[in-house]
């Protein structure tokens, strides 16, 4: 089983560990093909957390008091205390700095110079080991308090001042952010759902994993290359997967009630903003009452025809004098900012 499960930004190549010793690997989903790199320096146990920040991979797993820096250019790895002085899974990161949970304590890492902060206690404990942590916008989104019930809190990363939101349906292991919309994304253990906390309205949405149910995460991480998705790995044979988001389509309502003998009409809307030619494909579920039809399965497909869009740089070349027998060369650069070859 998989762990420690991150997505580099720059490349989307997916690095992970794997439970129960130090193995360590990069999936390249232009690919699907899997290769083998340097062993973590530490064994990893049932849950591990991983950051990717300019061109390194941070590791936390639940049997280790130290980080892994794996450095991606060199296939080394070096490591660092967190100084919690108990193993923990739970951490995240931004540009600039770590963040690592254990219990009562969070503590910041700077990156730029190598220290450690210890920040105010939770309202609500975390559990020791696991949980989840994710970063949007200036709030810090604890998840998983210490009596496994699914809490969440945030800590504003100005006031540094805590508050309760609204708790997911079961316990959690692992959380990830969209960072176009700032949308949080977990999976609430054994429950089938991936749920998605919408900063902007304090609420969660929860979409179905179509049918199969794993029974907790053992991490997770959010990739826009070359197109949304959610890399996940699991236990309960499930493994490793790749959930993709449809930014394409939207449909609205996305509920209501028929009254008997009646009729509603969903407005089903398609933008092919950024997409690149090709054919694309989902299905709009329908969940319903109706005990002979639970679930109404719409299939959706949209072809995209691109448009090659050519610009030049400079806009015109000068050689000046140019003697007789000596050529002189510039440089002329075609661009294709469009959606289909040129």
């Amino acid at each position: 089983t998989l762990a420690a499960v991150v997505a580099d930004p720059a490349t989307g190549i997916v690095y992970c560990a794997t439970q129960g010793n130090t193995a360590f690997f990069k999936y390249i989903p232009g690919t699907e093909s899997w290769q083998s790199l340097a062993a973590c320096p530490f064994g990893i146990g049932a849950v591990a957390s991983a950051v990717c920040l300019h061109g390194k991979v941070y590791v936390a797993g639940d049997y280790s008091t130290l980080i892994g820096v794996y450095n991606i250019a060199s296939d080394t790895w070096s490591t660092i205390s967190h100084g919690i002085g108990a193993s923990t899974s739970i951490m995240t990161g931004d540009d600039n700095y770590l963040y690592v949970a254990s219990a009562s304590t969070i503590r910041r890492y700077t990156i730029a110079n190598n220290s450690w902060t210890t920040l105010p206690s939770p309202l609500v404990g975390l559990h020791s080991t696991y949980g989840g942590l994710a970063i949007s916008g200036n709030y810090l989104y604890l998840l998983n308090n210490l009596n496994w019930d699914g809490g969440m809190q945030r800590l504003d990363l100005t006031t540094l001042t805590y508050s309760m939101l609204p708790s997911t349906s079961s316990w959690t292991t692992s959380a990830v952010t969209d960072p176009v919309s700032g949308s949080i994304y977990t999976y609430p253990a054994s429950t089938g759902e991936i749920w998605a906390f919408s900063p902007a309205s304090v609420s969660w949405s929860a979409f179905p994993l179509n049918g199969f149910t794993p029974g907790f995460s053992t991490g997770m991480s959010y990739s826009q290359w070359p197109t949304n998705r959610i890399y996940m790995s699991s236990i309960n044979g499930f493994g490793f997967f790749e959930l993709r988001r449809c930014t394409w389509l939207s449909v609205s309502p996305n509920s209501g009630s028929v009254p008997a003998g009646g009729q509603t009409t969903l407005d089903v809307t398609f933008d092919a903003t950024s997409l690149l030619d090709g054919d694309y494909s989902t299905d709009i579920r329908v969940q319903t009452n109706d005990p002979l039809m639970p679930t109404k399965i719409v299939p959706v497909q949209l072809h995209v025809g691109g448009t090659p869009n050519v610009s030049v740089s400079p806009a015109a070349l000068d050689f000046g004098n140019v003697l007789v027998g000596y050529p002189v060369t510039r440089q002329l650069t075609i661009s294709n900012s469009g959606t289909f070859t040129l």
